[in-house]
């Protein structure tokens, strides 16, 4: 069930990415660093969801995009991210409810 929730939220993260994130032009070679901020604990299933993601970007688009995840509210609360996210000065965040 955990890994089920675990894949589920990846997908879900991938799919806000897609719709979030542009990438540059293909002669461009300018890495891409992307901020994930969440409110849960290190241990939590939002931690265990956002290293997962990182690893699969890892994966699958190498040393061009890197995935920085930051928990605990470092980023902020919810709201913050949200505001975040909405002007740019955020890349994606994991909202504490759906």
């Amino acid at each position: 069930m955990k890994l089920r929730v675990i894949h589920w939220a990846t997908a879900v993260a991938l799919a806000v990415l897609v719709g979030t994130v542009v990438l540059p032009p293909a002669g461009a070679r300018e890495k891409i660093v992307i901020r994930l901020g969440h409110v849960g604990f290190p241990d939590s299933l939002y931690e265990l969801t956002a290293q997962e993601f990182s690893k699969r970007v890892a994966r699958e688009l190498g040393d061009r995009v890197e995935v920085r995840v930051f928990h605990s509210s470092q980023l902020g609360t919810d709201e913050d991210m949200i505001r975040g996210v909405r002007i740019g000065a955020l890349e994606m965040f994991l909202p504490s409810t759906i």
